[in-house]
């Protein structure tokens, strides 16, 4: 396989689904992980949980990547408290079920608020943080959704 040793991976929506299972990915290869989402308490267990298994470094952080202030906020925390970003893995998303002539507006708006917008706020900020370090990979998960 490969070592992550030494370099520190963001996931978003680190609270469950894909998420959870990219954070266990990269802390088994050695990676410090950092979950955000916004189910703190399923965080929570997200990074404890690859705390034990994998002996590397966690951190978990509230983080709704619809609002692009707080996904500036999340990264600065993050590279103080961690010094770096050199991965993010970018998994928040949703979606709507049902027929497309009877989706109103506003979830439509909401889905790709989340699915777009947030994407983008995410590769920008974490993205300053890699160009500062001179080092950064970049990882944009999709679904059917």
């Amino acid at each position: 396989m490969f070592n992550l040793s030494g370099r520190v991976a963001v996931v978003t929506g680190g609270s469950s689904g894909l998420g959870v299972q990219f954070a266990h990915a990269l802390g088994r290869q050695g990676a410090d992980v950092v979950v955000i989402a916004r189910r703190v308490e399923m965080l929570k267990e997200v990074a404890a949980s690859i705390a034990e298994k994998y002996g590397v470094r966690t951190g978990y952080y509230y983080c709704d990547v619809t609002d692009s202030r707080q996904v500036a906020e999340v990264a600065e925390k993050i590279v103080a408290d961690f010094g770096k970003i050199d991965i993010a893995v970018n998994c928040a998303g949703g979606g709507n079920c049902g027929n497309t002539e009877d989706l109103p507006d506003e979830k439509w708006h909401k889905t790709m608020d989340v699915n777009i917008n947030g994407v983008f706020y995410c590769c920008r900020e974490f993205g300053k943080a890699m160009i500062k370090n001179g080092y950064g990979r970049m990882i944009n998960i999709s679904s059917m959704l």
